[in-house]
């Protein structure tokens, strides 16, 4: 970090090195200077999709989720195509203080196209299914939340670390089959791990 520090000082127009720095920092919680950099990334680059998604993961962290939505949206503005954000912006919209599943499944839909092997991206879809036949009744929502959940499952079979994901997956299956009408968990066999009373918040990806 102090070599990093050091080089930004000599060149203080060096995305690559303040990107790098930033990293560093927020890996040591120093959260705020991680914040300082990546907005002076954004000055040099206001367009720099990669530095939005960082930044919004760093406004995340300290839980300022505004700043973040904010950042993340940007990030997807600049650049559509980037999966890794199209992915956090998903997840932020998905998950506390927001839990607004229409908009995440927009972002997550876009995901899965554009990487179709992406389990995280798959299975969350079909989670805001799941929770769209919860708030209107709408038996469609499960039979798609199902479908796509089970997709995921098969995808995820055989993957190395991935044990976490592969239990998620499962669980939401668990609360599909519970909650929806019909025998939805007689069309696959499940094995399932023991769930409490909702699916767990969902864990962030790696960087990118």
């Amino acid at each position: 970090t102090q070599e990093l520090e050091t080089a930004m000082s000599l060149e203080p127009g060096n995305v690559s090195i303040a990107m790098e720095l930033a990293f560093q920092y927020l890996a040591l919680n120093r959260d705020a200077e991680a914040i300082d950099v990546y907005n002076t990334v954004l000055k040099l680059q206001p367009r720099n999709s990669r530095a939005m998604l960082r930044l919004c993961r760093a406004y995340r962290k300290v839980g300022q989720f505004d700043d973040a939505l904010t950042q993340c949206e940007n990030s997807v503005r600049a650049d559509p195509t980037y999966t890794a954000a199209q992915f956090q912006l998903g997840l932020l919209r998905y998950s506390e203080p927001y839990r607004d599943f229409a908009a995440a499944r927009t972002n997550f839909e876009a995901c899965v196209q554009l990487d179709p092997s992406n389990v995280e991206c798959l299975f969350r879809l079909g989670l805001t299914h799941y929770y769209s036949y919860l708030s209107s009744g709408d038996n469609r929502s499960c039979a798609t939340a199902w479908d796509l959940l089970s997709q995921a499952q098969q995808m995820a079979e055989g993957r190395p670390n991935i044990d976490a994901t592969m239990a998620d997956i499962q669980m939401g299956m668990e609360h599909v089959d519970r909650d929806c009408p019909g025998n939805l968990g007689a069309l696959i066999p499940l094995n399932l791990t023991p769930v409490g009373s909702d699916i767990p918040a969902p864990t962030p990806e790696p960087g990118a």
